[in-house]
Order: C-alpha cells, then sequence, then structure tokens
C-alpha cells in the first residue's frame, strides 16, 4: 500500500495500522485503519489524491456487538479472497435477478423489472459532493475510524475490502461491486462509509423527477428490500425520499 503517495501530496495520516483477513495476504487483502476517529476534512484531502495515491477512503463504523473490538475491521472478518472482481458481472442482470427474487413475494413491488434509470441531467461534482458528506457523515458519528483500501474506484472498495454486509442476500460483493460502478456513471455515487451492515454513499447527480426516483428505488429494492421495507410502506413512497437527495443509506440488517 502507497502510504508514501499521500504524504508526497501533503495527507499526514494519524496513527494506524495495516490489518489483514485470517485468510491470507495478498494485494487485494490490505485494509490500513486509523487508532481512533478521524475528521471529515481528511477523507476530503484523501479522496482528492486518490488519482495519484490509488487508495480510496473510507469512514468505518463498528459492529453494534463491537465489545470494543472495532468489528469487523480490525479483527480479522474481511474474507476479499473468497470473492469474484467486479469485472465478472453484469450490472443490469444482477439488477433484474434481484428485483424478480424480492419482488415476488413483494406485496409493495411491482411485478414487472422496470429497467434501469437513466442517468439524470443535472450533476454536481462527485469528489466535492462526497467530502461535504463525509463532513456531515464524521459530525453525525464522531467515533469513525478512517479506513484506506487501494482500489481503482470507489465501487470496488467493497470487493477489495471482503466486506461482508450484503452476504443474507448474496455472499459475492463483488456484485454489488459491479452494481455501484453503474451507480457511480449514472448517479455520481461514491462510496463514503461504511458499517458491518449498512453502506453509506454520496450522490452528487440524483433522481430530479418522480419517474427517475421510481425507476430509482426499484434498483434500490433489488440491491437491499430490507432498506425499502423499513423506510417506507410502498416503493412510490421511498421514492419520494430519494428526489434531489445527495447521499444514500443502504442496509442489509
Amino acid at each position: 500500500m502507497h502510504l508514501t503517495s499521500l504524504r508526497s501530496a501533503g495527507v499526514h495520516l494519524p496513527p494506524g495500522r495495516m490489518t489483514a483477513s485470517d485468510g491470507g495476504h495478498g494485494s487485494r487483502r490490505h485494509l490500513w485503519l486509523s487508532d481512533g476517529p478521524v475528521t471529515g476534512d481528511l477523507w476530503g484531502r484523501i479522496c482528492g489524491a486518490h488519482a495519484a495515491s490509488g487508495l480510496w477512503p473510507l469512514l468505518l463504523l463498528s459492529a453494534d456487538d463491537d465489545n470494543g473490538a472495532f468489528r469487523p475491521w480490525a479483527t480479522g472478518e474481511l474474507r476479499p479472497e473468497d470473492m469474484s472482481w467486479p469485472d465478472d458481472h453484469d450490472a443490469p442482470a444482477l439488477l433484474a435477478t434481484w428485483w424478480r427474487r424480492h419482488a415476488s413475494d413483494a406485496e409493495d413491488a411491482a411485478p414487472a423489472w422496470p429497467g434501469l434509470t437513466p442517468a439524470p441531467a443535472e450533476r454536481s461534482d462527485a469528489d466535492v459532493m462526497a467530502a461535504e458528506y463525509a463532513e456531515i457523515f464524521t459530525e453525525e458519528y464522531p467515533q469513525a475510524r478512517l479506513g484506506l483500501v487501494e482500489a481503482p474506484r470507489s465501487a470496488d472498495t467493497l470487493t477489495a475490502l471482503g466486506w461482508a454486509g450484503p452476504s443474507p442476500h448474496e455472499s459475492d460483493t463483488a456484485k454489488y461491486s459491479a452494481v455501484l460502478r453503474s451507480w457511480e456513471d449514472r448517479f455520481e455515487a461514491r462510496v463514503v462509509a461504511l458499517s458491518d451492515t449498512t453502506l453509506f454513499l454520496s450522490i452528487a447527480a440524483p433522481p430530479t423527477t418522480e419517474a427517475e426516483a421510481l425507476t430509482t428505488a426499484a434498483e434500490h429494492f433489488a440491491v437491499a428490500p430490507t432498506t425499502i421495507r423499513k423506510a417506507a410502506p410502498d416503493l412510490p413512497t421511498y421514492a419520494q425520499q430519494l428526489i434531489d437527495i445527495n447521499n444514500w443509506e443502504l442496509s442489509w440488517a
């Protein structure tokens, strides 16, 4: 991991250490983890240096049953060696398959897959939006620690980490990274933070119309149906919560 490239870019890291899964060591198995909480400003500076360093910053929260161990990040519970890679998967096909699976027994979901949301026309600078969200996130979660992962883009961090958040539905996180790549391209999404079961994204090109929001809500339902079922009584109601909103929170718990 090229931490020196951050120092060359004028980014100074707080005390921290390398962690790895119990499964071994390799180029995709490393996570640098800060020893304590960090500021959103630091997240933004590291994000700005990604092109030079290849390191993507993550704000990390511990599991609810942590007991001070900062699970799963510091306890060897990440399994990148068990994942495929996002290149191996087709995002539209995955979304359609997941939609059919989850909608088959959901009263609030339309039976037919509506297809992907076209990229909204209005968009902001994705990295600026992500840095602003990181500031807000650390104000809401001041206990968040910093993780650094080698990844070519933010969507790939889930796979490079071996994150198991969606494991109740799919054990291969690379499939979710493939979908996140599509969200990066269409919605200017960026992965900002993770807990053991929840994904926090900044969105610089959110849906701006009811039609865009409804198909986006269908994508969310395909990816993380638990989120929608807890947030709203039906898909149209959930869709209203997505219009012009610059952050998404998806949970599998």
